[in-house]
Order: C-alpha cells, then sequence, then structure tokens
C-alpha cells in the first residue's frame, strides 16, 4: 500500500529524493535511505520506478510505499549490499515472465512469504520491489502468491502480477486443473513401482507447527499423492511425485507415513534417518514440473531438472 503526495512547485521544478526530505512524514529518515527505497521501487512517480535524481513536474503525484514502518528503514538500508545479492538471486531464478504472471524456479533456503521472524528475506518482497504492480492485487503480505514452496524446497513456482490472473489460477487451484510434479529422494527401497497415498491430513495436536496423516476413516481434510519409481540406489529410492490436493506438507507428511521420508527432512522423519537428516543441508524435494491455464485459455507447461548427488549421499 502507498500513501500519496501531489508535489506543486512555488518557482522551479525539484529533485525528487530532496523534495522528499522536506515532507514532515519523513522527516527522521535520512537522504541515503530514501535513496535506498527509490531505487528498490518503495518510492513511485505517477504509479512508475524512477531515479534518485528524478526530477518532479507541477502536478506529479508521488506514492511512498507504507508496507516498511520507518522503524524497519535502517535495517532495510544497512544491509543494502545483501538486499541486491538476493535481488540478483531472484532475477536469476526467472524462468519466464509476461504481463499476468510470473514463474521461478526457487532456489532452496528461500521463504515464499513474510511470517513473524522475517519481514525483508521473503522471495515476494523482493518480487514487489522488482514488479510494484504485484502489491496492487490484495492487501495481504502475499499478494499474486496462489501456491508456495517450503523454505528448504526448491522448483517451479508461478506468482500472478494482476488480480485478473490471479482469480484465475485461483479458481483452478480448487478445481484441481493445476498440475503439479516434484521429485524426491527418500529414504530406503520401494516394495512396488508406483502407489498411492490418501492418508487424510490435519494439523498436529501434540507437535506445533507439523501436519499429521490419519486413517482414512478419520475425519481431516483428503490429500492424495501419487509416486512412480525412476530409479532405484542401494539406499535410496528417486521418485517423481504429483499430488491430486495441496495440503501444507503433504508430500513429506505422506512419505514419512509409509516409512520413506524424504531425504534431508528434519521434521518429518523418524528415529532410522532423524540424525542423518542433519547433514544432508536441504531437503531434496524439488517442484520439477507446473502446468496451468493462461486468461488466453492456452495450457502453459514449465519444467526444472534437478541432480541430487546421490553418490556422496551413500559415503554419508
Amino acid at each position: 500500500m502507498f500513501k500519496e503526495f501531489v508535489f506543486h512547485a512555488l518557482s522551479e521544478k525539484s529533485r525528487l529524493d530532496k523534495w522528499l526530505v522536506s515532507l514532515d512524514v519523513l522527516r527522521d529518515v535520512s537522504r541515503s535511505k530514501i535513496q535506498q527505497m527509490i531505487k528498490r521501487g518503495l518510492i513511485l512517480v505517477n504509479n512508475k520506478k524512477v531515479s534518485v535524481h528524478n526530477w518532479l513536474s507541477e502536478g506529479d503525484v508521488i506514492q511512498v510505499s507504507t508496507e516498511l514502518q520507518l522503524s524497519d528503514l535502517s535495517e532495510y538500508h544497512n544491509n543494502a549490499e545483501d538486499l541486491d545479492k538476493f535481488e540478483s538471486k531472484i532475477k536469476d531464478s526467472i524462468v519466464f515472465i509476461d504481463n499476468d504472471f510470473i514463474v521461478l524456479n526457487k532456489p532452496v533456503n528461500i521463504v515464499v512469504h513474510p511470517d513473524n521472524q522475517r519481514k525483508l528475506g521473503s522471495l515476494i518482497y523482493y518480487l514487489m520491489l522488482l514488479y510494484p504492480e504485484i502489491r496492487e492485487i490484495d492487501n495481504s503480505d502475499r499478494p499474486g502468491i496462489v501456491h508456495r514452496l517450503d523454505k528448504d524446497v526448491s522448483g517451479l513456482l508461478v506468482v500472478c502480477r494482476t488480480k485478473t490472473m490471479f482469480e484465475h489460477l485461483k479458481i483452478q487451484f480448487q478445481n484441481r486443473l493445476v498440475v503439479k510434479e516434484y521429485l524426491a529422494l527418500v529414504y530406503g527401497k520401494m516394495l512396488d513401482s508406483d502407489g498411492t497415498v490418501d492418508f487424510p491430513i490435519s494439523r498436529s495436536v501434540s507437535e506445533h507447527g507439523k501436519m499429521a496423516a490419519h486413517p482414512k476413516n478419520y475425519s481431516a481434510k483428503e490429500a492424495k499423492t501419487i509416486w512412480t519409481v525412476l530409479e532405484a540406489y542401494n539406499h535410496y529410492t528417486l521418485l517423481k511425485i504429483e499430488t491430486k490436493s495441496g495440503r501444507t506438507h503433504q508430500i513429506r507428511v505422506h512419505m514419512n507415513a509409509i516409512g520413506h521420508p524424504i531425504v534431508g527432512d528434519k521434521l518429518y522423519t523418524n528415529a532410522k534417518y532423524k540424525d542423518r537428516a542433519s547433514e544432508v543441508g536441504r531437503i531434496f524435494l524439488h517442484a520439477s514440473y507446473l502446468g496451468f491455464y493462461d486468461l488466453d485459455h492456452k495450457f502453459r507447461e514449465f519444467r526444472s531438472e534437478v541432480k541430487f548427488d546421490v553418490q556422496s549421499l551413500q559415503a554419508l
């Protein structure tokens, strides 16, 4: 969201950063911090991202983002170099972009949207800096997000740039028209070449922050995970996984429930693999395929490959 100000020239034009310093609402913010806000699209002129040295003309409308409280600006400015690196990483992860949506190959160890612990470090935060129109989709802290990937999970993610696409894609997820496939490396050998896990899932009542799988007759949200063996190793199996529902942590919960937790998963595992999970450094789960309909009703498909280093795992 933005607070708007209108520039009225008394005698001559004024430079944007200098003029903003004169505003009462920003009197406690240094010009260098204001320049950082301009660079990152937190301050717009006539709804457009501009340069720090932009000159204002009579009637220009200046929008100052209210997403960052003034108390956050020192942290924001002091970490400018880290933010530049993060922003570059996000740009490099984009595999497709048009006026309606962005498809990214999300790197591991990046959260999709902010929580109570993270104000600046989420993927959607940086996307809003790069593409300010995303902010206008809704008033939530995750505009444009219709699905997510866990922090430790990599792979394909779509983010909407317009409200029309957001609503269009939301309906597809609700009607299960979106196709998502994953690559997962699990512990142990599967007895069959393929299978289905359809245990209902709910939030765990005994462990905060976790989900729990239940017997089929249990009153919880239905969930369906289909797996196919791609390759078998001595102590691991590489699976292709398709989800027919979108429950939180679904794949991780289901694979653990059948005794084959995902390699590197510290949250959903058993005593046999718990110590080994911390040695791996990431969850070996990757969103490798994403398919959905665009606004022209054309089915769009995206693929992303990943190489899990099974040889190094065998030595652990």
